[in-house]
């Protein structure tokens, strides 16, 4: 090659060259150091998106954030978004930078209780931050703070308080701000140093993030938990630790449309350290179908399965002992083979099949353990059952069976298995918590509850179909979800809702509560892993989110008791527990204190049926509640226990004829109490039990069969009954009668109503023969004064009546065999239904949570709980099922409508309604 031909082409790839660098530097953007480099070690989670304002725009008009933006704390971290969102608006040239490239958004657990985010944008080019600084601090009024870092300007922007509003700095064409000055000096070090995320695997799974993708999220398993201890009380911090245990990374694509949200990733574990998915790195994807054997109101549930069991088994055994916990486990199954004799080991593992789930049903209160249960398949359910009865059969050898025997429930077996928590041998530390488990089998599934009333419930669910397979909102759910995974972690917001309020903080529990419908509105959240053979996981997000969710009225628990209810249960306060409880009798006279998680407490025979309302109290005034009642030879009152106190039963010297009518006629809680008898008297006794001093009515001039009312009239106090004859009888204090006359005849059977005015006038209803309604006045002359009359149009049996305090309208409900008639005003008939069958109990009135007052009552021929407003409309979702009378309150003292029943096995049943 020639001198001229060398030097001619030297010159030309020179020319080339100056070209190139030239249009680089002055057409080409200068490629950006990725964001995720500068993002601080500690961050628990991290979005990343290539073109922010779409991104954000397509979420802010979600329906999902629509709804959640009225929770104050969703519109608190909106706000700190915004402030830096507004920023960038501001500056176009930026806008137009940004818009291009990608933003890595990261959240920070800082000094225990303080939430950091910090933002990373990469601007493909250089810009001049001291002017950048200058025009946001000109345009929004702060002030600029400069000052040096690791040899880096960072810039704070200052309100006119001179506090930080946001720190600015500006490395390898990225854009780093956050309002926590510390996070932009950690990130300006970790680009300086070049210092790796000391968590392995986020390189590798960013890599693999779907270009078309909104955002990516990524979640750093280390740290994590640590976010979640921002919301959760300090004596749980640490609660979910093992979360470090389960993997490194997942990484999610996020595709955001009006109604929901896809996620779709992978999940990366670190070599080094074996973790809770490496056991399934040996498992291929197994289709799930034990789920859909589950109750529909699971609340969460945790579902595995393997493709090779015994090999889960040997890695379980290398996991366990890498993390310090095999010497135990051995020392366990060691100890408990020896003492019974019995094989733990292989012969069990042969015959656990491919599936199996640890669940809990929606609890209803802090004690959560008893509402869980597990789901194991078996190979076999023969070589199963003559396995696990092998091991019932040891233990009873050693004379430790349980009190209960093996019973049969509905057709299913049932026995206590008192291994303790064993089932964490097989399955590790997840199943840890089911011990000492009843259990049945179903099918060719072992069910596993650590309470004996959860496995009944599952029995009858699966008896009735009430399942997910048979839920047609479940079954749309999980269409959208992996058919075939290693894990797959499902839970209902709406159902788990009771579960936090132990140990997340006031505050955010306060946020919950008052937004408790924006997070229900999450119906059903699944998170599903699958070995991909490639040291990652598939990993799929499904999230249900229903805008116009509405809860639906379901049973939550049953406890079964000896027979038929006696009477209506009553909702009565727990002061040893702080929680409501249910009281109720059955026919054989045993009385049941049932807590609100559906456990019987204690149940305590009584010598006759009773005949009044279960009233609670304070008597001896020290925040101790008694409950006070009465059968027709005695009354009682007793406390949380059961017990009596001293002084009662008081025994009556005859039979009552009615119930007992409890007053505090002074409001000093020193209570006095009436009850009529058959001997024409009228009993009247202090809460102590011993009678009224100065009360010497000896006899009577009618026989009551009627509750007895009372009034108060300035500084005095009267009762008020209907006798047989028909007049009404009136008795100050001391046992002095006071004739009145009101022109007609009362009807015997139905009770006065009263209600106060003010402190010197009331009102006083009194039903005649007639069926005529008739509202008096009465002031401290005592004499009736006609006020409003309600035509009945039925003669009735019974009449239950209430006063509108505002309207001083009376709520008046009256009935007989064949029908029942409700008036809401003077001659006013709101509603009139016919009863065609028998009824479990009359009609009553009753009021919700919110005050509005209801009609209720069960039909025997259908097995239906009817509840109607006062304007006749049905109650949303009704008729529910039910076998008895029952009753409504706040039981679980959340703010909800509860309803306390009993079906036709006897079976006591808690009904959440909508």
């Amino acid at each position: 090659m020639n001198r001229s031909l060398t030097t001619g082409i030297i010159i030309t790839v020179a020319i080339i060259t100056a070209l190139a660098v030239f249009f680089y530097i002055n057409y080409i953007k200068v490629k950006s150091v990725p964001a995720l480099n500068a993002i601080p070690n500690d961050a628990a989670i991290i979005i990343e998106t290539k073109n922010i304002e779409n991104s954000w725009a397509n979420f802010l008009q979600s329906d999902m954030f629509r709804d959640l933006q009225k929770n104050e704390t969703v519109s608190h971290l909106s706000h700190r978004i915004s402030v830096i969102d507004s920023l960038v608006n501001l500056n176009p040239e930026l806008k137009e930078l940004l818009a291009e490239n990608k933003i890595a958004v990261s959240f920070h657990a800082q000094g225990g209780q303080k939430l950091n985010i910090l933002f990373v944008a990469e601007t493909g080019s250089k810009i001049d931050l001291v002017s950048f600084s200058n025009k946001i601090a000109q345009t929004n009024q702060y002030t600029i703070r400069k000052r040096t870092f690791e040899n880096e300007s960072i810039f704070d922007l200052l309100d006119k308080d001179k506090m930080s509003v946001l720190s600015i700095a500006y490395r390898d064409q990225l854009l780093i701000c956050s309002t926590e000055g510390t996070l932009v000096e950690e990130s300006v070090r970790k680009l300086k140093y070049k210092l790796p995320n000391n968590t392995q695997g986020l390189e590798q799974i960013s890599n693999m993030s779907e270009v078309g993708s909104d955002a990516s999220v990524f979640i750093n398993y280390q740290y994590f938990s640590q976010f979640i201890d921002l919301f959760t009380k300090s004596e749980y911090y640490g609660l979910f630790t093992y979360l470090k245990r389960f993997a490194n990374w997942s990484m999610f694509d996020l595709k955001i449309t009006k109604e929901q949200l896809n996620f779709s990733g992978l999940s990366y574990t670190d070599d080094s350290v074996f973790q809770y998915l490496d056991l399934f790195k040996t498992q291929s994807p197994v289709e799930m179908s034990l789920h859909k054997m589950l109750p529909k109101n699971t609340a969460m549930y945790l579902q595995t399965s393997y493709s090779d069991f015994p090999k889960f088994s040997a890695d379980l055994t290398e996991y366990l002992q890498v993390h310090k916990k095999l010497d135990s486990y051995i020392h366990y199954t060691d100890s408990l083979e020896n003492r019974y004799s019995i094989n733990l080991g292989d012969n069990l593992i042969a015959v656990l099949g491919n599936e199996a789930i640890l669940a809990m049903l929606e609890p209803m209160g802090s004690d959560y353990e008893k509402d869980l249960f597990a789901f194991i398949k078996t190979k076999n359910k023969t070589a199963a059952e003559a396995l696990f009865k092998g091991y019932a059969t040891a233990i009873d050898k050693r004379g430790e069976h349980d009190s209960l025997p093996l019973t049969t429930y509905n057709g299913y077996a049932i026995e206590h298995l008192q291994l303790g928590n064993f089932l964490k041998q097989y399955y590790g530390e997840i199943f840890e918590n089911i011990s000492s488990p009843y259990y049945t089998f179903i099918n060719d599934v072992i069910v596993f509850t650590n309470n004996i009333n959860t496995l009944k419930m599952i029995i009858d669910n699966y008896a009735s179909g009430n399942t997910f397979e048979k839920d047609e909102q479940y079954k749309k759910f999980s269409a959208s979800s992996a058919t075939s995974s290693n894990i797959n972690f499902f839970f209902s917001p709406n159902r788990c809702f009771m579960l936090p309020s132990g140990f997340i903080t006031d505050d955010f529990l306060s946020v919950m509560n008052r937004y408790q419908y924006d997070f229900k509105k999450f119906e059903y959240i699944s998170v599903q892993f699958a070995n991909t053979n490639n040291k990652a996981f598939f990993t799929h997000i499904n999230i249900k989110y229903s805008p116009s969710f509405a809860e639906d009225t379901r049973i939550l628990w049953t406890v079964k008791i000896d027979t038929t209810f006696a009477s209506s249960p009553a909702m009565v306060y727990n002061s040893a527990t702080k929680q409501n409880c249910i009281l109720v009798q059955d026919v054989n006279n045993v009385l049941y204190f049932i807590n609100n998680s559906g456990n019987i407490l204690w149940k305590t025979k009584i010598s006759g049926k009773v005949i009044s309302n279960f009233t609670q109290i304070e008597p001896q005034k020290n925040g101790k509640t008694y409950f006070l009642f009465n059968t027709d030879k005695q009354a009682c009152l007793i406390d949380e226990n059961g017990s009596n106190m001293s002084g009662y039963p008081v025994k009556f010297p005859g039979t009552a004829t009615a119930s007992l009518s409890i007053f505090d006629f002074k409001g000093d809680s020193n209570y006095q109490f009436f009850v009529p008898l058959d001997n024409n008297r009228i009993m009247g006794y202090q809460i102590g039990g011993k009678p009224i001093l100065g009360w010497n009515p000896k006899t009577i001039d009618e026989k009551i069969s009627a509750k007895i009312a009372s009034l108060r009239i300035k500084s005095e106090s009267y009762i008020l009954a209907t006798g047989l004859k028909g007049n009404l009888l009136m008795y100050s204090l001391k046992g002095e009668r006071i004739k009145q006359e009101t022109g007609f005849v009362l009807n015997p059977t139905v009770q006065i109503f009263t209600s106060v005015i003010d402190s010197a006038n009331a009102f006083v209803a009194l039903t005649d023969t007639n069926s005529i309604f008739n509202i008096f006045s009465i002031d401290s002359t005592l004499k009736l004064a006609t006020n409003q009359t309600y035509k009945l149009s039925i003669h009735p049996e019974y009449v239950q009546a209430v006063m509108n305090d505002l309207t001083k309208d009376w709520i008046v409900l009256s009935g007989d065999k064949k029908e029942f008639s409700v008036f809401d005003k003077a001659n006013h008939k709101s509603f009139s239904i016919p009863v065609v069958d028998s009824l479990f109990s009359r009609p009553f009135l009753n009021n919700t949570v919110s005050g509005d007052i209801m009609i209720g009552y069960t039909s025997k021929s259908t097995n239906k709980i009817n509840w109607y407003t006062k304007q006749g409309t049905e109650y949303p979702s009704f008729p529910i099922d039910g076998s008895s009378t029952f009753c409504v309150g706040n039981l679980m003292m959340n703010g909800g409508n509860y309803i306390v029943s009993q079906d036709k096995l006897n079976n006591v049943l808690l009904i959440k309604l909508k």
